[in-house]
């Protein structure tokens, strides 16, 4: 069904697509570089750590991409969304706790935790909300 819709997308369509998630990520990468730069401004020293920091992240992160990249593409596209948006919830969640005052029980092992409560409860409601197969 995917497959099938994006065949049906105009070239400007896809255009405007892949624009929009090109800022999108072009944004989130233009925030981590203020916070690190911001955090790295204390002292010289650290603005130079901080700015060797990032551009070692990049060169990883891009590294990874590129290495990466046919084996990512043969993960199908929702399975990779819904691990992504397990992740980013379980982060965010410890980190919403540490800044209101939770302590975690295992300190920063409570992520794998957090993780696999998220994990099964996306499982438990994906299995309940799958319609069936028509055919």
């Amino acid at each position: 069904a995917y497959d099938r819709e994006v065949g049906e997308l105009s070239g400007k369509e896809q255009r405007a697509g892949f624009t929009a998630a090109f800022n999108g990520v072009l944004v989130e990468g233009f925030e981590v570089a203020v916070v690190v730069v911001t955090i790295g401004a204390g002292a010289a020293v650290s603005l130079y750590a901080a700015a060797i920091g990032a551009l070692a992240a990049i060169a990883l992160v891009g590294g990874a991409a590129a290495v990466l990249r046919h084996p990512l593409a043969r993960i199908p596209q929702n399975a990779l969304k819904t691990v992504v948006g397990v992740l980013i919830v379980s982060f965010g969640t410890l980190w919403l706790g540490e800044g209101v005052g939770i302590r975690w029980p295992f300190g920063d092992a409570a992520l794998l935790m957090l993780v696999a409560i998220y994990a099964a409860i996306v499982t438990l409601l994906a299995g309940a909300w799958r319609t069936p197969a028509s055919g």
